[in-house]
């Protein structure tokens, strides 16, 4: 709605200057050929003429000038933003902080619990978008997260990165160890995000899922026919790939990174039931080993989930399986028994 808008107030206000820049071309003709009627003797046919052809080609010319001034402030602006993020303080990527904790004589990575002890996120402007939550995500579970737009979820699942390391207050650990605590680099190594957006760029499926070549032809083959992908060659280009397809490729992406932490930012948002459906049989079936936050779109999709996190205000409503919902909770919820 808000895009439909700027529409119509930048067809508006092109229409509004369109009309001005007319009238003014055809007061210039009407005084044109007023001056010739009454100075017959004095001005040519042909000196007229040229004055008129004139004209006609300056409204729009002005037009295209007063459109062109209009996008060269609308790119200012852009390039005003661009600079300023390019300002921004970079994060410390580097191996500055204790490992990822691991545990038995394999030293596999960890997949919780996830600890949050009052934590708060408070945005530069002052706006608080998380007020004390406190909760335990355990190893292995599967957490849905759910609440209105603008209820915290998607900062939620920011803070588990560090992506707002100065505005966040209080404690997150996994198993024990601090977040601050973890090298960077080696906390987000073991995070696989599978985002709502999924944005492919020109090439080929193979190099996608695989573009440091670490598995053989015959891995990736398997984990495709395992991800109801076995119609799609590894050869095949991104772009010949419908939505449902593109969004099961990031799942075999995060299957083939074998992370202990898998989080979904409303993966299935935008697809029709069908894919949907198809997209959350894979993620049971391939996930079950592993903890998942996930964010959901519609509602129904985190009804499998051992947990439900409502997020309310950025407030923690209440956090309990489906089963110990309300009829009352759920119909607020909008699931669809």
């Amino acid at each position: 709605d808000t895009h439909q808008n700027y529409i119509y107030h930048n067809n508006s206000a092109n229409r509004w200057i369109g009309i001005r820049l007319e009238f003014i071309g055809a007061m210039v003709i009407y005084y044109v050929a007023l001056l010739t009627v009454s100075n017959q003797s004095m001005v040519g046919l042909a000196f007229v003429g040229i004055i008129v052809s004139y004209v006609l080609r300056l409204i729009p010319s002005l037009n295209s000038l007063l459109l062109a001034s209009g996008l060269l402030e609308e790119n200012i602006i852009s390039f005003e933003r661009v600079a300023q993020y390019l300002d921004l303080p970079r994060e410390t990527n580097d191996e500055t902080g204790v490992g990822y904790p691991t545990s038995g004589q394999e030293k596999l990575p960890v997949r919780g619990p996830i600890e949050y002890r009052d934590v708060s996120l408070t945005y530069s402007d002052g706006s608080t978008v998380l007020h004390n939550v406190t909760l335990t995500i355990g190893a292995g579970e599967k957490l849905g997260i759910v609440g209105r737009t603008g209820s915290g979820k998607s900062s939620f699942i920011g803070t588990l990165f560090r992506f707002y390391p100065k505005n966040t207050s209080g404690t997150i650990l996994i198993a024990g160890v601090g977040l601050n605590a973890i090298s960077l680099r080696k906390l987000r190594n073991e995070l696989t995000l599978v985002p709502q957006s999924t944005s492919l760029f020109s090439g080929l499926v193979q190099n996608f899922i695989d573009p440091w070549k670490a598995h053989t032809v015959e891995q990736l083959q398997t984990i495709m026919r395992e991800c109801e992908l076995a119609s799609v060659s590894l050869g095949a280009t991104l772009q010949e790939l419908s939505d449902g397809q593109r969004q099961l490729l990031c799942l075999v992406r995060g299957l083939l990174r074998r992370k202990p932490i898998i989080i979904l930012d409303e993966a299935t948002s935008g697809l029709n039931a069908d894919t949907e459906d198809l997209i959350l049989k894979v993620f049971h079936k391939q996930f079950h080993d592993r903890t998942v936050l996930m964010i959901a779109h519609h509602l129904n999709t985190v009804k499998c989930c051992d947990r439900i996190l409502w997020l309310q205000e950025g407030r923690v409503r209440k956090i309990a399986p489906l089963s110990e919902y309300t009829v009352e909770e759920r119909v607020e919820l909008g699931f669809r028994d």
